[in-house]
């Protein structure tokens, strides 16, 4: 990725995931209120954490969070549905 696809403009919907392979996951799903440059909020979270220890690291999960408390983003509400592999979900669902 390059810092100019990281920019996203007013109403963009981006779903934040983290891990690999057995736990990936979505970590959060907001739509931005303004335009945002992810690169440079990055740096603002890295800047505004204050570590409980020494060496602790802001949580990659909490970034979402951190976006919508400081009104840069809002939360969307969704319902994730697994439809299955290998077309099953096809006979599952049109019973």
């Amino acid at each position: 990725m390059t810092h100019k696809t990281l920019c996203f403009p007013r109403g963009t919907v981006i779903q934040f995931t983290q891990g690999e392979y057995s736990n990936f996951g979505t970590c959060g799903l907001v739509v931005t209120l303004q335009r945002i440059d992810l690169p440079e909020l990055a740096r603002q979270y890295r800047a505004e954490y204050k570590p409980a220890y020494e060496g602790d690291e802001p949580e990659l999960g909490d970034f979402a969070s951190w976006l919508i408390a400081k009104q840069i983003c809002a939360p969307v509400e969704y319902s994730e549905v697994y439809l299955g592999e290998y077309r099953e979900w096809i006979t599952e669902l049109s019973k």
